[in-house]
């Protein structure tokens, strides 16, 4: 069980990527997991997310609510949280 999941939408952000997992490793808290919900990203988006170890659900049209409602979906189907966060990559 992770205390936090975070949802990242994400679409072609391999240039903030990096950064915002970068960051994530200098946290206090460490007992998170993160879901990348990505909109079919040409670029290297999901092999950076990867490297970091985060759960990628893929999904073919964009919605912002209903992207945010599909990475909570999928970590909540194999764990509880206590927390949730909404990020967006950019």
């Amino acid at each position: 069980m992770a205390k936090i999941i975070i949802v990242v939408r994400v679409k072609n952000e391999q240039r903030w990527l990096r950064f915002f997992f970068e960051r994530l490793k200098i946290q206090t808290e460490k007992d998170f997991e993160v879901v990348i919900v990505d909109n079919q990203s040409a670029d290297l988006s999901l092999n950076i997310a990867e490297h970091y170890g985060a759960t990628i659900v893929n999904i073919d049209k964009y919605n912002p609510s209903a992207a945010i409602n599909i990475g909570f979906q999928s970590a909540l189907s194999r764990q509880t949280a206590e927390y949730g966060v909404i990020v967006s990559a950019h």
